[in-house]
């Protein structure tokens, strides 16, 4: 089944079920959504590490490979997902060197987040003035000094020199 619109073809509807449609897409309403729903009916274990559907993003390219997905995201129920199914969200991007888009950063089913590539903005700056808060540390050593509870001593020789203010002790 297809549509033409001034004798071009818009939509198809093929014996799968597949829908291929030319133009845009606009989804009108009081907050519209688009569900893509697994259709399998999967039962502990079947859904661990099982794709539950992506969306992707592709171009069409007359040169080799042909058409390429630029980009993906998917949903992906993990390895953890024994009662239950843990879904996390996984971002994908390519290179132009990329065969497939590759897994840039991954949104856990618990709010932690994993990801590769440089870190841009205010935490990937070498001026650590810029982190304004590191919590409550229980050890620290700087260069061979080491802070731990109420102790200062030496990761070196043992010895440990102050130099004081004007004041001193």
């Amino acid at each position: 089944i297809y549509f033409r619109i001034n004798g071009t073809k818009k939509l198809e509807l093929d014996t799968a079920g597949n829908i291929t449609a030319s133009g845009n897409m606009v989804l009108q309403g009081t907050a519209p959504s688009i569900r893509l729903q697994d259709t399998r009916q999967l039962n502990n274990p079947d859904w661990d590490s099982v794709s539950l559907g992506n969306i992707e993003f592709y171009t069409s390219d007359t040169t080799s490979p042909g058409a390429r997905a630029l980009a993906e995201i998917e949903a992906f129920s993990n390895n953890a997902a024994a009662s239950g199914p843990n879904s996390d969200l996984i971002f994908k991007t390519s290179a132009n060197t990329d065969s497939s888009p590759q897994t840039r950063l991954t949104i856990g089913y618990d709010g932690t987040s994993t990801f590769t590539g440089a870190i841009i903005g205010t935490l990937g700056t070498a001026a650590q003035t810029n982190i304004t808060s590191l919590g409550t540390l229980t050890a620290l050593t700087v260069d061979t000094l080491n802070l731990n509870n109420n102790a200062i001593s030496s990761t070196a020789d043992g010895d440990v020199y102050m130099v004081l203010a004007n004041n001193g002790f």
